[in-house]
């Protein structure tokens, strides 16, 4: 049986710490952004942490929300 995961906050030493997770278990030809949102936040905001420079993140997140809004499957990549 494996031992439960410690529970992570999201600010910014555990945004980090979990950047640095997506970091070392991705291979190297892969970027990521990832965002954290409380359900009940009317305010809509997230944290977010990235690899990428913020001008090509915010291109790939435009062009997901796009495909999103139209209803567009989001392909995964076969790693096999």
């Amino acid at each position: 049986m494996s031992k439960p995961l410690p529970k992570i906050q999201p600010d910014e030493h555990g945004m980090r710490m979990l950047g640095n997770i997506l970091k070392e278990v991705l291979p190297s030809k892969y970027g990521f952004t990832l965002l954290i949102f409380p359900y009940e936040d009317t305010d809509h905001m997230a944290n977010y942490i990235s690899s990428a420079h913020r001008d090509d993140m915010l291109k790939f997140l435009e062009e997901t929300l796009n495909r999103l809004k139209g209803g567009k499957d989001i392909a995964t990549p076969n790693m096999n």
